[in-house]
């Protein structure tokens, strides 16, 4: 299966595709798990606001929001993620954005 990577927004590019696809499999891999298909969709406050609020109930804005579709040990769901939320925490936090 594939990890893809979607944006939502123009504001946004993300480039470390294939370094980040790697880090994620390894990751999976460690837990004796098998990637599946994962989509990583980075997105407005707006529109994770709006999936918070649908989906969760939740009345407030957030970095990340995931849906797991696991089947038995394949790994399978979507990563919705909020670059304004992403880009504040950099600076709460005080790490540069790729570091977050």
């Amino acid at each position: 299966m594939a990890i893809r990577f979607f944006s939502e927004t123009d504001k946004f590019n993300f480039r470390n595709k294939r370094k980040t696809s790697t880090w994620l499999k390894n990751v999976i891999n460690s837990y004796g798990k098998i990637p599946g298909s994962i989509s990583i969709i980075f997105c407005s406050d707006e529109q994770l606001l709006e999936i918070n609020k649908s989906y969760l109930k939740h009345f407030y804005y957030t970095d990340v929001i995931t849906f797991n579709y696991n089947e038995g040990n394949v790994i399978n769901g979507d990563i919705y993620m909020s670059i304004e939320r992403v880009a504040d925490n950099s600076c709460i936090f005080n790490v540069s954005l790729q570091q977050n």
